[in-house]
């Protein structure tokens, strides 16, 4: 037993389940997978929907007209990958139903597991939710709310949850299929109006929903609804659409509904318990009384497509029976808020919409439920993490713009090692006659020390992997947009992998100082990069060999989630500016005595040393998408295992990496077969490319496969970066998943006959750019520590989220504030710009409003130097820099003032109209939102719509309207001023 609250601290309760979700778009959608992968009865109860949709079809020949079927193995297709597209939505009610119902009962449930974290599966539920609660719901809420009136734990939720999605789904296809029958004009129509003018209709519409005490949701169809609007906007009622498909709650179903019920008594997979048999009472809508007989799973079918629901009457009884006392609590789950404005008035703290509140982080559902206050982050939904900010320094390459490009030639990049870095002799050691080859960046001892605030003498001391990867992040943190709201999310986590630290030997020959231990000890590598930024999250330096950068991203992975930090920053360095570390890994036999590591070719034989730094930034997929965060792709898994002790500890074995495979694929909801690239690490070496090659062929190869496993190694390319090779590896498998291309695996002739590799297993290495053609993108990353730390991970394409864009001004200007911290930077930003620009002159995509908008969200702001000025085309916008960059006066730059202080001052009742310019409103998406937002909460408590008042430029005769009017416009700019990065 887990709960001890006392009978004398209960407090009344009511969950209240909504109605269908309205606004459900692919938002929400991405949002619903991504806290599935603990509920595997959901995925198994949607599974189950194409086989039950045969049966009921071959009852009920009026269904048989549909597409039904092909819509269930659509959307199975895409809880399978992740992706659902835009252009499928809104979704038809027979996808909508089930996943409403879905989304409510997880919900339901997270919330028990914040409450009570202990809470098992089989456990009984708490007294304080056994005792003097009760629920019921709208509509399809209807089927939620029983669901939980029949479970006594956890598993019984499940068990009939899943009964619930699937009497969910029959009920939509029902709805779905009176209106495909229907001819155009007989289709239906939902709108909400004043009940008492509903009386003067009849026939033509029904009321399906009295939703408050002067509210109602009414159905008609389309060739009799413009006249019954219009004659209920005569008689003086307030008239809103809904965007609502198909007739539910209508009397004419009571065929469809008796048939349905005989079909359900056939399958107790279709049945809900007794009424006699709930634990909790339940409200029937229709009347407000407490049902006390009678089959469940018959009365909700009566409920949602049958029965008119007096909504505020049931939610009035409640209320005057047990939550006029102020202890009460109102739960409420689903993303509408479905309460009657009047009620939820006098409710106030007493009500609770859970969708409102972050579960995950929040003491609400503990002191709601009156369970313990301790929160288990591990047993709530985890979410995939995006990707938005990246950069990188590699060999040939100044930036992941430069790395694409030597990708697509698979030009090597290796060379001898070069005279001005270091000599091979050392005083303990003789130089070897044999030839030292490594893949070095360029400019590794280049520091802009005032730009990060350090002295000379600081930087002098201090280890160059230490410099370079300070650059490279910031370049990665002002990808991410972060400096957009001006820095201020200091709960930022920094990660790091670093290994070897060549730089103590060049510190060692002279007098120490005040940094010779700061500037070269590994624990400040990322110590230094938080305290740059002022982050406060954890800051931590990994050192597991090679494998170190994606251990870093790994624990980057788990501490979001788990609620560390909001976001972080996560790569790894590799500078040599030493032959000591040359000397000891070809003493060990680990470097190639020809040249570049050659991955999984017949004449690998060793790996070629590679210098790179790279580094990521990382944010809740959900939080980048609500953010409107560019995303360049997901990471949607990853694990870290050691390998097992039956080989040598540097060598791997194929047995481990097989079962990481797996597990890091499960984990990311994918099969095998989903997968359709790795991103090996494949080194080249006689011991490390078999083992590899026979895990991948294990998981990957062989007869699952329709398609083409693509295989290849980023070593062949720029050597082997050691502790950086993760993140490269990442880096690279991202720019092919933007790109949409695969490029020719680099330092590969011929395969390796030690490999046995055998056509049937359906695996090739390029030798040429191809065409990354698969449905959806999903790679697989593998980077070995030669201690034996094994790390993995699933990385796939980003949701295809389709915005809808502001509407393009005909002929107006797009403003452009490029920061820089002096001007010589900011020429080099300008010229660098113009290069991106000519490369990409011939993208339909790349609009002057996207680079406008791209080009502020990626400027650091604070920085004191600044080029401001507008173009209304791309080259308008080329001959702008053109002319900066030639020092025209036309164009010159400004030092900025230190930012003075903004104080926002609103006015009262300022004029009788408000006169936004329409053409304001359809083009500017961020103030448009905000008004929306105005006008829904208007809506929602039973005012008048502030459209069209808000547009017009005669006085608003009706005061409250105005009122609204007035403070949605003041409200809505203010808001979008601040979104857009102005600080108050």
């Amino acid at each position: 037993m887990i709960d001890s609250t006392s009978h004398s601290n209960l407090r009344s309760k009511a969950f209240i389940f909504g109605p269908q979700d309205l606004s459900f778009d692919v938002r929400s959608f991405n949002k619903l997978h991504s806290q599935l992968q603990n509920h595997q009865w959901v995925l198994d109860a949607l599974a189950s929907l194409p086989k039950l949709w045969d049966n009921f079809a071959a009852s009920d020949q009026k269904v048989q007209q549909s597409n039904t079927g092909k819509l269930l193995e659509n959307l199975n297709a895409w809880i399978s990958s992740g992706v659902a597209p835009e252009e499928a939505f809104p979704l038809p009610n027979v996808l909508l139903s089930p996943l409403v119902v879905i989304g409510q009962l997880v919900e339901y449930m997270t919330f028990l597991k914040a409450a009570f974290p202990d809470l098992g599966k089989k456990h009984d539920l708490p007294i304080s939710i056994k005792e003097d609660t009760e629920t019921f719901g709208l509509c399809t809420g209807t089927l939620c709310a029983f669901a939980v009136a029949c479970s006594s734990n956890i598993a019984d939720i499940q068990h009939y949850g899943a009964v619930a999605a699937r009497l969910a789904m029959l009920v939509g296809a029902i709805v779905d299929t009176e209106e495909v029958l229907s001819d155009p004009e007989g289709k239906s129509v939902s709108f909400s109006a004043s009940p008492e003018q509903t009386l003067t209709i009849v026939l033509q519409a029904y009321v399906s929903v009295i939703v408050d005490q002067r509210r109602a949701t009414l159905t008609a169809s389309k060739k009799t609804a413009p006249a019954i609007i219009e004659r209920l906007k005569q008689e003086g009622a307030h008239v809103t659409s809904i965007a609502l498909s198909g007739r539910f709650h209508w009397k004419k179903h009571q065929d469809a509904v008796s048939s349905l019920i005989q079909f359900c008594g056939l399958d107790p997979g279709l049945q809900l318990a007794d009424a006699t048999k709930m634990l909790l009472p339940s409200r029937s809508s229709s009347d407000g009384q407490y049902i006390t007989t009678g089959k469940l799973h018959e009365l909700a079918l009566r409920a949602i497509l049958l029965e008119q629901s007096e909504w505020y009457k049931t939610c009035r009884i409640s209320y005057l029976s047990k939550f006029i006392m102020d202890d009460a609590a109102v739960i409420c789950f689903g993303p509408e808020r479905c309460m009657p404005p009047t009620l939820a008035r006098k409710l106030g703290p007493r009500l609770t919409y859970v969708s409102e509140i972050d579960i995950s982080s929040s003491r609400v559902p503990g002191q709601l439920l009156g369970g313990t206050q301790k929160l288990n982050l591990t047993d709530l939904p985890d979410e995939r993490i995006a990707v938005i900010g990246m950069a990188c320094r590699l060999p040939g390459a100044e930036d992941h713009e430069g790395f694409w490009e030597i990708l697509k030639t698979g030009q090597s990049q290796h060379r001898e090692v070069p005279e001005d870095r270091f000599g091979m002799a050392t005083a303990w050691r003789e130089a070897d006659k044999r030839k030292w080859y490594g893949n070095f960046i360029d400019n590794y001892d280049t520091f802009d020390h005032k730009f990060f605030k350090k002295s000379p003498r600081e930087m002098a001391s201090t280890d160059p992997q230490h410099r370079l990867m300070l650059q490279v992040a910031y370049q990665a943190v002002e990808q991410s947009g972060y400096f957009r709201n001006n820095g201020t999310n200091r709960r930022i986590g920094c990660f790091m992998g670093v290994g070897n630290v060549d730089y103590e030997d060049n510190i060692a020959c002279y007098p120490a100082n005040a940094y010779s231990a700061t500037g070269n000890l590994k624990s400040f590598l990322a110590g230094k990069i938080s305290h740059h930024f002022g982050w406060t999250g954890p800051s931590l330096t990994l050192d597991t060999a090679c494998s170190s950068s994606s251990v870093a991203i790994h624990q980057a992975c788990r501490s979001i989630p788990s609620g560390e930090c909001n976001g972080a920053l996560a790569g790894g360095v590799n500078v040599i500016t030493s032959p000591n570390w040359y000397h000891n890994l070809a003493g060990a036999s680990f470097l190639s005595p020809t040249g570049q590591c050659k991955p999984f070719d017949a004449k690998g034989d060793g790996y070629c040393r590679g210098e790179g730094v790279g580094a990521v930034f990382l944010k809740r997929l959900s939080s980048a998408i609500a953010d409107g965060d560019q995303v360049f792709g997901v990471i949607a898994s990853t694990k870290v295992y050691q390998n097992q002790n039956c080989t040598a500890i540097t060598v791997p074995n194929a047995i481990s990496l097989s079962e990481l495979f797996t597990d890091v694929v499960r984990q990311a909801r994918l099969e095998p077969k989903d997968i359709t690239l790795v991103e090996a690490h494949g080194t080249g070496t006689a011991v490390g490319d078999p083992a590899e090659y026979d895990g991948i062929r294990a998981v990957f190869g062989g007869p699952i496969r329709s398609d083409v496993l693509s295989l290849g190694s980023v070593k062949g390319l720029v050597g082997h970066t050691e502790c950086a090779s993760g993140v490269v590896s990442l880096i690279k498998t991202l720019l092919m998943i933007q790109q949409g291309f695969i490029p020719p695996q680099a330092s590969f002739s011929s395969i390796n006959p030690s490999l046995n590799a055998k056509a049937e297993e359906k695996i090739e290495i390029s030798t040429r750019l191809k065409p990354w053609d698969a449905p959806f993108r999903a790679a697989l990353i593998n980077n070995y520590g030669a201690s034996g730390s094994n790390a993995s991970m699933v990385v796939t394409q980003p949701p295809n989220l389709t915005e809808t864009p502001s509407t393009p001004l005909p002929g107006k200007s797009y403003p452009f504030w490029i920061s820089a911290f002096d001007q010589q930077s900011l020429q080099s930003y300008v010229r660098r710009l113009r290069q991106f620009l000519e490369k990409h002159a011939a993208d339909k995509n790349l609009s002057v409003a996207n680079l406008s908008f791209q080009v502020a969200c990626q400027s650091n702001w604070s920085l004191p130097q600044a080029l401001v000025f507008s173009a209304s085309t791309k080259e308008e916008l080329n001959r702008a820099l053109a002319s900066f960059e030639k020092g025209s006066t036309d164009f010159p730059s400004v030092q900025l003032p230190d930012p003075k202080p903004v104080i926002l001052c609103f006015g009262g009742q300022v004029s009788t109209y408000v006169g936004l310019d329409q053409e304001v409103y359809n083009s500017t998406a961020i103030l448009s939102h905000y008004l929306d937002q105005c006008d829904a909460m208007c809506l929602s408590l039973g005012l008048q719509s502030i459209y069209p008042a808000i547009f017009q430029r005669s006085p608003i005769e009706d005061i409250a309207q105005l009122q609204t009017a007035l403070f949605a416009m003041q409200y809505s700019c203010a808001k979008a001023w601040i979104d857009s990065g102005l600080k108050v």
